[in-house]
């Protein structure tokens, strides 16, 4: 529930921020990371819809949807994608 605190305290002492994210966010959150000109996200995609929804179910769309608003907001937002590759989502 801090989360928008904590960042402007690191903010506030010239700390650059890299957040590990799962992509889902609130409105708030959302709003927050579009304004921001210097922040790093490393956002985890499991693969494709199928195999993502292996994983986190009924997930993908809104995570992907949530990083084409983001984008289209604020393009300066350095996003990276992670991903752990397995047998199941390799190919």
């Amino acid at each position: 529930p801090a989360f928008i605190n904590i960042c402007e305290r690191f903010f506030k002492n010239n700390v650059y921020i890299s957040l590990g994210t799962n992509g889902l966010w609130s409105n708030p959150i959302k709003e927050f990371l579009a304004a921001q000109r210097y922040f790093c996200l490393a956002v985890t995609i499991d693969g494709s819809e199928l195999t993502h929804r292996t994983y986190r179910e009924g997930t993908h769309k809104t995570l992907h949807n949530n990083l084409m608003e983001l984008r289209k907001k604020n393009p300066y937002i350095r996003i990276r994608i992670n991903m752990v590759v397995t047998k199941s989502n390799q190919n």
